[in-house]
């Protein structure tokens, strides 16, 4: 409220007292106008009849009371001048008082002027907020139809991309179903195929396994056989031979020394032998040698065809034979010459015969030594064959039991991905829901947007109208907080409008992200078929199929893992638009809840306004049956002078007793009306004084830019005391009755 509006305030039941007493008034001052007409009407006949009796009295008592009555009569008409003097001196301190308060009036109505000059500066003010207003309106319809048209575009979008995504969905859907079946039924069929192919294969590979090992096994025990004899012949042969070539050179050494021994021999014998003991000599040196030739010739028999026994006994039988050697030859000691040169040529032939057989047998065991190595190297491949096909067939029943736990973890895999796109399907279908549910409510909040705005226009209308109508400054500050208000919803509303702003972004992002997921179901439907037609081309290589199923799984569970982060997006997404449905629920309800107290406040200002337009009225029409009935009684008031004037002149001395008497009883009601008109003008003083006071006081508060709420109760006190006098009328500003002054009525004396 204008802080100029509430300088007098009243009660409704204190302004009805005030009209009531004011009818009082008037009917007062009729009252006294009638009797007074009484008086003045009844006096010439009174007179007349008073001059009778006076004439009468007189003829009666002429002499006596004559003087006295002259007295009497002399005394009461200078009371009666003085009473007159004194009521004249009244009359002009009353006319003062009247001026005073004329003038007072006029200071009054100067401040009303005042007033309806800041009114006027207010209705411009109004004028420049409704044209505030109406910048305003234009902007927010323009902001409401951009918001209608980018959510119809949004719903639009909204709707062919969800078209789209489902038919994409559904048709990808039944592909990947179809692909399914038909992988099932390929694993189904390759895991029969490689466990009967698989079954033949290893069986016969095991059982032509099984026959070469046992060949392998036969051949290497005899050939280990054959290498052991050959080793053991080896070693014979080198023994031999080295006891051979000991032996040579033994022999070697014992024929130097038997030469010599049989030179010195043959030196003795000669010269102390006879003859007849050399014939017997000669016959058992011929049949040592004899012996000697057999045994050694049996020892090369023995070395030839005896290559099977043992080195031990080779060796002891060797080294018993060159004793017996030994022996034989030491015996021929005492043999000629001629003898012992036939036994060293025999032995030379012997040797000779010794070395041509050891180096056969060298040649033999070297052949040998090199069959023993080849069949060697044949047993090393053999096992590297045994150990490479044992090492085979581990990795094949390796690959056998990978194969058949990767299929039972892809036939897992694949019931958790028909499970997964189950629950996918199902999510779809409740993000769906969501959707056309917060469509709903989006068209819900749009409907009341709508409605709060046409009630805003029917607001601001009724502003246009009620700013016509008040001529008072109070209205502006109410329509500067109901400007705020607007503001607010404007501000609100802009809020709204950016975040459905948010929210279309937001979706266009979703519907990316859809378009994204499409494209990469396309691309796995692509890799999906192209895996079918390798699984069809390759049925029989079960590694490719395993390494192409567990690409598949990968890229199932990469698919997967998109889904569950998609999932999520969208329950965020979900949760968002359900937070921003709460809260433009909650600015619908502030917005209704606003809407009802601006109803509201219509309402009561248009009581008011009627009121103080029905206010209006009464006090012009008070006005102007004050001011006519001022001039009647103006107009009674020089009359009655001058009929008082020719009534003194005409009058006789009886008839001005009675007068007097009269007169004096007049005069004293009239002291009490007179002195009632003074405590009546002394209270209006007091109340002109104390709104002097108060304008003062706005002055100053003007000034220094507020004003303080006053009530003044004392003006109210006066007020509702003698209303009749103040005569205030009373106008309203929502909250208590504003007092204005009006000029006192003059009071007849």
């Amino acid at each position: 409220m204008d802080h100029q509006s509430g300088n007098w305030r009243r009660k409704p039941s204190e302004k009805n007292l005030g009209e009531s007493d004011s009818s009082g008034s008037v009917s007062s001052y009729s009252e006294r106008y009638s009797d007074e007409q009484e008086v003045f009407g009844s006096s010439p006949t009174e007179g007349s009849l008073n001059h009778a009796h006076s004439q009468e009295v007189s003829s009666i008592n002429k002499g006596n009371e004559g003087h006295v009555t002259v007295k009497s009569l002399t005394e009461k008409l200078s009371a009666a001048l003085l009473d007159v003097a004194a009521k004249e001196d009244l009359i002009k301190q009353h006319a003062k008082v009247t001026e005073e308060a004329i003038s007072g009036w006029e200071t009054a109505e100067a401040e009303l002027a005042a007033l309806k000059q800041q009114l006027e500066a207010s209705s411009l003010k109004n004028t420049v907020l409704e044209d505030r207003i109406s910048h305003l309106e234009e902007a927010l319809k323009e902001c409401v139809r951009k918001l209608r048209q980018s959510r119809e575009e949004q719903d639009r979008k909204l709707q062919d991309a969800l078209l789209f995504s489902t038919n994409e969905w559904e048709s990808k859907k039944f592909e990947l179903e179809k692909q399914l079946k038909e992988l099932h039924a390929q694993l189904e069929t390759a895991k029969t195929e490689a466990f009967i192919n698989a079954d033949k294969s290893i069986s016969l590979r095991l059982e032509s396994l099984e026959k070469e090992n046992k060949s392998l096994k036969t051949e290497l025990l005899v050939q280990s056989e054959q290498l052991r004899i050959c080793t053991l012949e080896r070693e014979l042969s080198t023994q031999t031979a080295e006891a051979a070539s000991k032996q040579h050179l033994e022999s070697i050494k014992k024929v130097a020394k038997l030469q010599s021994e049989c030179r010195r021999l043959q030196a003795v014998a000669c010269r102390t032998t006879s003859t007849r003991y050399q014939i017997p000599v000669c016959h058992s040196d011929q049949e040592s040698l004899d012996s000697l030739a057999s045994t050694l010739i049996s020892q090369l028999d023995q070395l030839k065809h005896e290559d099977t026994v043992g080195a031990t006994d080779i060796a002891a039988s060797t080294e018993i034979d060159l004793m017996d050697d030994f022996l034989e030859m030491e015996k021929l000691v005492a043999t000629p010459e001629m003898d012992y040169e036939i036994s060293t040529n025999n032995l030379k032939g012997e040797s000779n015969r010794d070395f041509a057989s050891v180096q056969s047998l060298r040649n033999e065991l070297e052949a040998l030594q090199l069959q023993v190595t080849e069949l060697g190297n044949k047993v090393e491949m053999m096992e590297n064959e045994k150990a490479q096909l044992k090492m085979d067939l581990a990795e094949v029943q390796n690959q056998h039991e990978v194969s058949c736990n990767q299929l039972a973890l892809a036939g897992d895999k694949l019931v958790d991905m028909q499970r997964k796109l189950d629950f996918a399907n199902k999510a779809k279908d409740a993000a769906m829901a969501e959707a056309f549910d917060l469509e709903v409510r989006r068209k819900e909040t749009e409907s009341g947007l709508e409605m709060a705005h046409l009630e805003v226009m029917k607001l601001s209308e009724k502003l246009e109208l009620l700013q016509g109508k008040l001529n008072e400054k109070a209205l502006s500050m109410e329509l500067e907080e109901k400007l705020e208000t607007l503001e607010g919803t404007k501000n609100e509303l802009q809020s709204q409008l950016n975040s459905a702003y948010m929210q279309a972004e937001e979706l266009r992002e979703h519907v990316a992200l859809l378009e994204g997921k499409v494209e990469e179901e396309r691309a796995l439907s692509a890799v999906y078929s192209t895996k079918a037609e390798a699984n069809e081309a390759e049925s029989k290589k079960l590694e490719i199929q395993l390494m192409l199923a567990n690409s598949d799984l990968e890229n199932l569970n990469k698919t997967i893992a998109v889904l569950e982060l998609e999932l999520k997006e969208e329950r965020l997404t979900t949760s968002k638009l359900a937070d921003s449905v709460e809260t433009a629920e909650s600015a619908r309800r502030s917005l209704e809840s606003q809407l009802e107290f601006t109803h509201s406040e219509v309402g009561n200002l248009l009581n008011e306004v009627r009121h103080l337009q029905e206010k209006l009225d009464e006090e012009k029409a008070l006005s102007v049956e004050y001011s006519m009935k001022c001039q009647v009684l103006e107009e009674e008031l020089s009359r009655r002078k001058k009929e008082a004037e020719l009534w003194r002149i005409t009058s006789s001395n009886g008839v001005v007793k009675l007068n007097k008497e009269k007169e004096l009883a007049e005069a004293a009601g009239k002291l009490a009306e007179c002195q009632k008109t003074i405590a009546s003008l002394g209270q209006q003083l007091k109340s002109l004084t104390n709104i002097d006071e108060f304008i003062f006081e706005s002055k100053k508060a003007e000034k220094d830019g507020s004003l303080p709420y006053i009530s003044f109760p004392e003006i109210k006190a006066d007020s509702h005391c003698s209303s009749e006098d103040t005569a205030f009328p009373a106008l309203s500003n929502g909250k208590e009755k504003v007092l204005l002054p009006q000029p006192p009525h003059p009071q007849i004396i």
